[in-house]
């Protein structure tokens, strides 16, 4: 896999409409290196807070003032701020393998002037991105009302022509019927507030991915074709971490190389020592430069078999975690429910319980 050795990351700044902010940085290794950057970021269905940090090292003080004089132009100060939607700076950052422009990963806003610090002899100037709809329709009030017998449909397009922002594809409902009574939100909810409850009412999902909205059935996702594994990118082999409930798995981990083919709401098949089955990625997380290209995706398991797999693998660690540390009591499933019992009460009970396993230590 020598591609994953030619990493590519490219930014480009400027201003929507108009500005005299046009710049792009861009970093290639091996070839043609021209400017060192790092990119961090992690991007959220739910989260309000979808910000990136994004690093170059050693502008020249020409571009520097080139910069800061288009950004104050532009009304942002050195506190975050919510300059005019129709004149205000943005970054899209791009990156993948090999030459030739790489896929976009992330379209934001500057929020603020970037701060310069130095490391040694090298001076870092760090820019704090936001994704470029979370201000702009958390601005946006509802001022709307809708009479009995509307569609759902309806009010989830109006929401979106209220939020201005520009569609990834036309919206689609999980369940669309009429509203039985008048339906006005607050005057100060925010349209991105009540599309969120629409879409809890319709069996939906809504989120914004590089500055475009999709309102979406619930479960809907997009296919990434080809299986992730150790031979297609996938990082660590049988390192895929989980969090489960005892009634279920609430939640996967898993950290690849940087593919344009995972974004939010996709679904990713996975092969590896420790699981098979497939993905919903819910929250991306990027860590981009030099020593770092990668990204740490977290997900729901849509397998029911492999959900069920990673549920009885991690009842049972917890079983035999807790046989070893209170050998004096019987430590049982029933069903999804954990039972410790002494000898006594099982005796009782009438209750076959297995034996313990005789530890490693202890074996002939």
């Amino acid at each position: 896999m020598a591609i994953t050795y030619e990493r590519h990351i490219l930014v480009k700044i400027g201003v929507s409409g108009g500005g005299n902010l046009g710049t792009e940085f861009e970093w290639y290794y091996p070839d043609g290196k021209k400017r060192y950057l790092e990119f961090n970021a992690t991007i959220d269905c739910d989260s309000d807070d979808n910000v990136g940090t994004l690093d170059v090292w050693n502008l020249t003080e020409e571009k520097l003032r080139q910069i800061y004089d288009a950004l104050k132009q532009a009304g942002i100060k050195i506190e975050e701020g919510s300059p005019d939607d129709a004149f205000h700076p943005y970054a899209e950052v791009y990156a993948g393998y090999g030459a030739g422009q790489p896929p976009l990963i992330f379209n934001g806003r500057i929020l603020k002037l970037p701060e310069m610090k130095w490391s040694g002899a090298d001076l870092i100037t760090s820019f704090k991105l936001g994704r470029d709809t979370e201000d702009r329709t958390a601005r946006k009030r509802c001022n709307r009302e809708w009479t009995p017998g509307t569609m759902w449909s309806t009010v989830v397009r109006d929401l979106l022509n209220d939020m201005e922002v520009p569609l990834g594809a036309p919206p689609e409902l999980g369940v669309d019927y009429p509203l039985k009574e008048d339906l006005q939100f607050a005057p100060e909810m925010a349209v991105r507030s009540a599309l969120d409850q629409a879409a809890q009412n319709t069996d939906s999902e809504f989120y914004v991915l590089n500055s475009l909205a999709f309102f979406v059935p619930r479960g809907w996702g997009i296919p990434t074709g080809s299986a992730l594994s150790p031979e297609t990118g996938l990082i660590h082999n049988a390192e895929i971490a989980f969090q489960a409930a005892w009634t279920g798995v609430e939640e996967i981990h898993f950290t690849c190389l940087i593919n344009s083919w995972i974004s939010l709401n996709s679904m990713v098949p996975i092969e590896s020592a420790n699981f098979t089955g497939t993905v919903k990625v819910k929250s991306i997380t990027y860590n981009i430069g030099n020593h770092d290209f990668y990204m740490v995706c977290k997900g729901e398991i849509l397998d029911e078999q492999a959900q069920q797999a990673m549920r009885n693998k991690d009842i049972q660690e917890r079983l035999d975690a807790l046989r070893r540390s209170n050998r004096r009591m019987s430590v049982f499933a029933q069903g999804n429910r954990i039972s410790i019992m002494t000898p006594e009460e099982v005796e009782a009970q009438g209750i076959e319980v297995p034996a313990d396993p005789v530890p490693p230590e202890e074996q002939d």
